[in-house]
């Protein structure tokens, strides 16, 4: 027996094999009188500018609704972010233990890409982080403290419409509400002490 074969026996089982679902009233009328809904709906849309600005907000809030459902759904509780040497720092500030984490770690947690993050800085929609280590000589590596990564989490979340100006706004109202942790200076850590910090922070 040839494949296609198969495959249509499959369909055919599958057709066969499903039981009829009845319809509700309101879905009777509609497969009833689809065209002509339509045609209405389509005149009064091309007519009514109020019509079709409802229409399109309506759009666009099911649209964000959704990229929004997948924004959140693709961010991780810190709680469950295994601790990595390699992407992540814990320093003791005013005597609380701190936990930072590289771009890397950063965008996984809030489910995008380092080039995205670097993007936002220089767009200026991300601040400074306050921990920023310095790497032989190159550009400082950037650090993020929880407070800042939480902040960026919740302004993910609680966002009712996307675009980059809104990001903008509201990544500057959160840390105006709950600023990263400050540094009097830059923090520059060495290899014995990063080593040293990681071993408290295991213990």
């Amino acid at each position: 027996m040839k494949l296609s074969n198969v495959k249509i026996k499959l369909k055919l089982d599958v057709a066969e094999s499903t039981e009829p679902v009845e319809l509700k009233p309101h879905q009777k009328y509609y497969r009833k009188n689809k065209v002509e809904m339509s045609a209405k709906k389509k005149a009064r849309y091309d007519s009514d500018p109020a019509y079709r600005e409802a229409i399109k907000d309506r759009s666009l809030r099911k649209h964000f609704e959704k990229k929004k459902q997948k924004q959140i759904e693709s961010i991780k509780n810190l709680d469950d972010v295994k601790y990595e040497d390699k992407f992540m720092r814990t320093l003791y500030i005013s005597d609380t233990k701190v936990r930072f984490y590289s771009t890397s770690a950063f965008a996984d947690i809030i489910g995008k890409t380092s080039a995205t993050i670097n993007n936002w800085h220089r767009e200026n929609i991300l601040p400074t982080p306050s921990y920023l280590q310095s790497h032989g000589g190159k550009q400082d590596r950037k650090w993020y403290s929880e407070i800042f990564v939480k902040n960026i989490c919740e302004v993910l979340t609680e966002m009712t419409y996307s675009g980059r100006n809104r990001l903008k706004e509201a990544v500057a109202n959160k840390f105006l509400e709950r600023p990263d942790m400050e540094f009097d200076d830059k923090v520059v850590i060495t290899d014995a002490e990063r080593e040293m910090l990681t071993e408290m922070y295991m213990e």
